[in-house]
């Protein structure tokens, strides 16, 4: 985003994964114009800054009422550079902009109790739990193959939503939150378990 508080949170993170040894940061832009804004303000801390042209436009999630400057476009962009990512051998560590580190995260991501898990994130919600978007670890070397399993199901939910008709709400209106990721990939860990689809679309 183009947002200078938004710019200024990644800033900091950045530097807080830096005071903690962790130097292999890359931040998604939503545009290559908002990477460049993000690269011109803080030129020593956004060095690798990348975008994807993914649902740009895309007639789909405007039908959802979600249209190409809302947050839940980046996010779902963010799963597609992960997913790019771990497809070329990169396990991947995704982290919001107001996370703050006291320790360098890997030797416990790899460590003994979570390092035998292809996927590491927590639950959002007490009634309809989601997955938390704000901190996941992706690993490519996990046998198995978990990690691009899950992503390959979050993706086909993706285009399962914006290919097809929309959920209504009882007013007419159309209700966004199926688009949003957290519950996207909620749904994509419960499809991997169960061996079959279970989108919002089949399940409200």
């Amino acid at each position: 985003a183009t947002d200078d508080k938004r710019l200024e949170f990644q800033a900091n993170v950045i530097h807080n994964l830096v005071d903690v040894a962790v130097d292999a940061v890359v931040v998604v832009g939503r545009h290559r114009a908002s990477c460049g804004h993000a690269q011109d303000k803080y030129p020593d801390v956004m060095t690798c800054c990348v975008f994807t042209s993914y649902l740009d436009s895309h007639a789909g999630v405007r039908a959802w009422g979600v249209n190409d400057a809302n947050i839940f476009v980046l996010w779902l962009m963010r799963y597609k550079v992960v997913h790019d990512l771990l497809k070329r051998g990169f396990s991947v560590l995704i982290s919001d902009s107001d996370m703050w580190y006291a320790r360098d995260p890997f030797p416990v991501l790899r460590g003994e109790l979570l390092g035998k898990h292809s996927v590491v994130a927590n639950t959002e919600g007490a009634r309809f739990p989601s997955m938390n978007g704000g901190l996941q670890y992706f690993r490519h070397d996990v046998p198995g193959g978990g990690a691009n399993h899950l992503l390959t199901l979050f993706t086909d939910h993706v285009n399962d939503l914006v290919n097809n008709e929309p959920e209504r709400c009882m007013n007419g209106n159309t209700y966004t939150g199926p688009m949003m990721d957290q519950d996207i990939l909620r749904d994509a860990a419960e499809s991997a378990v169960a061996g079959a689809p279970i989108w919002f679309s089949v399940t409200h």
